[in-house]
């Protein structure tokens, strides 16, 4: 018997093309080789923030809980995304950085109602324009947005 190794690219493909018929087509040993918190880490590093709300909303809460139950969290991962085959990059572990970004954090923090970790995790994916608009959404006084141009000039 010979084992096929699935690559992640390609199930990342299938999962952005929302193909169903290649998770039901998979072996007992590919399916078992797929693992959803990995999954949902790469589909996190895509730059639709339309596929992040539904990444946040609906797969993240259930990953760790459905563990077990492979084929429901492939397809909440299917649910998620936006049909169109689409680039991705890793998120990995918060930076140092984001630990010397307070302000930034915690703007981010107010905005989406994220935790604080979440927030230090989004900061990469967010440009400077994109936390001083959310600054004055959120109604910051202009001292305070004096301090985060100043923060966000060393990110």
């Amino acid at each position: 018997m010979s084992e096929h190794k699935l690559e992640i690219f390609d199930v990342l493909n299938h999962l952005s093309k929302k193909n169903t018929q290649f998770f039901d087509n998979l072996s007992d040993v590919e399916l078992k080789s797929i693992q959803p918190y990995v999954l949902t880490r790469w589909l996190s590093g895509s730059n639709n923030p339309f596929q992040l709300l539904l990444l946040n909303e609906i797969a993240n809460p259930y990953v760790f809980s459905l563990q077990h139950h492979k084929n429901l969290t492939i397809k909440l991962l299917l649910s998620c995304t936006s049909g169109k085959t689409q680039r991705y990059q890793w998120i990995g572990l918060a930076k140092k950085s984001s630990q010397s970004m307070p302000l930034s954090c915690n703007v981010i923090k107010q905005y989406f109602g994220y935790s604080m970790k979440e927030a230090k995790q989004a900061l990469p994916l967010l440009s400077s324009e994109d936390i001083m608009q959310f600054a004055t959404d959120l109604g910051m006084q202009k001292d305070e947005v004096a301090k985060l141009k100043v923060e966000l000039k060393k990110k």
